[in-house]
């Protein structure tokens, strides 16, 4: 794995930060100003220096949050490695340096990470899936933040191989609700509301259908309440589909809509 922290790109006077993930190597760059030099044609915004730091095979998702209070962002990785079932954090040093890596447990093959203060303590926690050795899991893990930038691992019940995972307030209660988008055959999406201190209520399981992939959470009605956008592919019909997640009435989560997009310029939807 690598995490390069680059100087010296020509052009630019501004300090830029960029995550790259290939492969086991992961990279931060960082690009300060420096006299233009002479180049060939496209790397105007090359990097001539980088550094790496070891996290890990087979990285799948990142995210960045200042864990330890200190106003840098540092960064979390779940990784898709089922023979070292972990995921690693990092430190930012405050100069864009980052330190050795921090594992914790995991569930086998993550799939996703997420952060988010989902116990109300003012720390940053994550949230991890993953879809396990089998393709059946069904434990989601979370890791309590302190103000040290140090995680407590627990769990809930959610989930079915899950591929991805969104922190959002779904009920309007000003806490951050789990949903996620599952995998392997499950036809059912996953909600899990907070009960306010990190803990969740059991999951409520939204039919959407089987062959699905991202998902996403926000207000897409303006009625001020989050919804859920599941993308998924039919494959009785070869079409993708969104389907629209929200609360109803009395409070109770069901489909809203499912749309179609628009198929590409000559090309018909469903089986031919």
């Amino acid at each position: 794995m690598s995490i390069g922290v680059e100087t010296n790109r020509p052009v630019s006077r501004w300090l830029v930060v960029a995550v790259l993930v290939a492969g086991s190597a992961m990279a931060v760059q960082i690009g300060a100003a420096a006299p233009a030099s002479a180049g060939q044609v496209g790397d105007a915004g090359r990097f001539d220096t980088w550094t790496g730091y070891d996290i890990g095979r087979f990285p799948v998702s990142v995210v960045a949050g200042n864990f330890t209070g200190d106003g840098a962002a540092d960064v979390a990785w779940a990784r898709h490695d089922f023979f070292n079932n972990t995921i690693s954090v990092q430190r930012n040093l405050g100069d864009g340096t980052m330190s050795s890596v921090t594992t914790y447990p995991a569930s086998p093959s993550s799939t996703d990470l997420a952060a988010g203060d989902v116990n109300g303590d003012g720390n940053p926690d994550l949230v991890a899936v993953s879809e396990g050795v089998t393709l059946n899991n069904t434990t989601i893990d979370l890791y309590l933040g302190s103000s040290t930038g140090t995680f407590t691992r627990t769990a809930v019940v959610g989930g079915y191989a899950p591929q991805r995972v969104v922190l959002a307030d779904l009920d309007a209660d000003t806490d951050l609700d789990i949903t996620t988008s599952n995998g392997w055959g499950a036809t059912f999406a996953s909600v899990l509301l907070n009960s306010g201190n990190g803990t969740f209520a059991a999951e409520l399981q939204i039919p959407v259908g089987a062959g699905q992939l991202g998902i996403s959470a926000n207000d897409l009605d303006g009625d001020s309440r989050a919804d859920v956008a599941v993308a998924r592919y039919d494959s009785a019909t070869n079409d993708p589909e969104i389907v629209i997640l929200g609360a109803g009435a009395g409070g109770a989560f069901a489909v809203k809509t499912r749309l179609l997009p628009p198929a590409p310029d000559g090309e018909q939807r469903g089986n031919p």
